[in-house]
């Protein structure tokens, strides 16, 4: 909390946000304006927290008319921050401290009028996409381009949209969408909207992330499976679950796989087995076990009529080179950017490279699920590094994106990008490069200082 203004507190119904971004518009008009505003928000909570910024006391007097009647038409108890004791205003500062942060600003308050709509009422959108892959396409434009352009039958005033994203075989609903105001395409209609992903997609981009950034393979599309009641399909996802699984039980001619219900015992049945690249292993089987209880209900197969070649491709799959991670470095400083693919090329990664925050946003698309770790420059031309950090974290739904800061501005600055949810680590130019060196080989599976080197 900031002491240097005087601040109240309103506990607003999340069914009031409209009167709410109206009221402060208001108090910002007026004199003297209303300075700052913080709002906060519980997941799944109906209310807001409102933290209201004044210049000093005799301000907020001034305005006390307003910010009353603003609070009789919210609904909402006013609470003067000033007056509380001691004890209190701690217990209240530990409250605050509880409740996620939304938005906050000072002097222009767009971010929070911004972020108030997207809790609004809004209207429903369908989305639908011919393809995931068409659809996680468009994702990645999304969060390049700051919006994603939504075709719609006809022009709409709606300002906050309820976006379900369709593909021929899922649905993704209660996607958070806001109208974005920018000049559509040419002779199209539809809206510009800025997205934030609901669970279920969210789970989908950390899905496709986690898939891609293991070793990688040649795609083999699977063939057309010939169904029969005694069928079970078992894929695995993974190169690395592939090996644990293949280790401790396909090799010595087994495999539990968890089911709903349990087939019978002896029961002999196809095992219908999905690898990492696509390709499929159909293999005849007989339950030998079964678990109707308990956190692993299913079954443990035994798998019958091995061969010496039944494995053969799973052993070369497991034999291909793993692959390497993948690292973008965007910085406007060519001499940065040569010091950085030194200590990647040290590290045995694949480097992308781009000069600025418009050129990083390109490679971005290119490779959004591919991506292992992203090193930026913080000021730079076009789009900055903190610009670039907030489309990810803001848009791009993947939480789990690392993204390293690397800059020689203030530690100050530096150490408050690295709060949670933005920068995953910061580092200062003006620091030994060792230490960000070990920390991206931590990162990357790899050992700092490499063997090589050490000797």
């Amino acid at each position: 909390m900031k002491s240097e203004l005087f601040q109240v507190a309103l506990q607003v119904p999340l069914s009031a946000v409209q009167p709410l971004e109206e009221g402060l518009h208001a108090l910002q008009l007026g004199q003297p304006p209303l300075r700052r505003v913080e709002l906060r928000m519980k997941e799944g909570d109906d209310t807001l927290l409102v933290l209201l910024g004044f210049e000093d006391r005799r301000s907020f007097i001034l305005q006390h008319t307003r910010v009353g009647a603003l609070g009789t038409v919210l609904s909402a108890q006013l609470l003067d921050l000033e007056s509380l004791d001691s004890d209190a205003q701690a217990e209240f500062e530990g409250r605050r401290q509880s409740v996620p942060l939304l938005a906050d600003a000072e002097g222009e308050l767009s971010p929070v009028f911004f972020e108030l709509k997207r809790h609004g009422p809004a209207a429903r959108l369908r989305v639908a996409f011919e393809s995931e892959e068409e659809l996680l396409a468009g994702w990645a434009h999304h969060v390049a381009e700051g919006a994603l352009w939504v075709p719609t039958a006809r022009p709409t005033d709606s300002e906050v949209f309820s976006v379900v994203f369709a593909t021929p075989t899922d649905e993704y609903p209660d996607c958070r969408g806001t109208r974005v105001h920018r000049t559509p395409p040419p002779g199209k209609v539809g809206l510009w909207l800025e997205l934030r992903a609901s669970p279920s997609l969210a789970n989908l981009l950390t899905r496709t992330a986690q898939a891609r950034r293991e070793p990688r393979h040649v795609r083999i599309m699977p063939k057309a499976i010939e169904r029969f009641d005694s069928d079970l399909d078992v894929r695995i996802d993974t190169l690395s679950e592939l090996a644990a699984r293949f280790q401790s039980d396909l090799s010595h001619g087994g495999l539990f796989v968890a089911t709903d219900g349990p087939p019978a015992l002896r029961a002999r049945l196809r095992l219908h087995l999905t690898l990492p690249n696509g390709a499929v292993l159909t293999l005849p089987a007989e339950v030998v076990h079964r678990v109707m209880s308990g956190p692993r209900i299913g079954v443990g197969l035994q798998l019958l009529d091995l061969k010496p070649n039944t494995f053969e491709a799973i052993e070369a799959l497991l034999a291909e080179p793993p692959r390497k991670p993948r690292v973008l470095v965007v910085d406007d400083e060519a001499i940065w950017r040569s010091t950085l693919v030194r200590v990647l090329h040290s590290l045995d990664v694949d480097i992308i490279l781009a000069k600025d925050g418009r050129e990083g946003l390109l490679k971005l698309i290119d490779g959004y699920f591919d991506l292992d770790l992203v090193i930026l420059d913080l000021h730079m031309p076009y789009l900055d590094g903190r610009g670039l950090i907030d489309r990810v974290r803001r848009l791009g739904g993947d939480t789990a994106f690392k993204m390293f800061l690397f800059s020689a501005t203030s530690r100050e600055e530096l150490a408050a990008l690295g709060e949670p949810g933005l920068a995953t680590a910061v580092f200062s130019k003006l620091d030994p490069l060792d230490r960000l060196a070990a920390q991206l080989a931590r990162e990357l599976g790899r050992e700092w200082p490499p063997r090589q080197q050490a000797a």
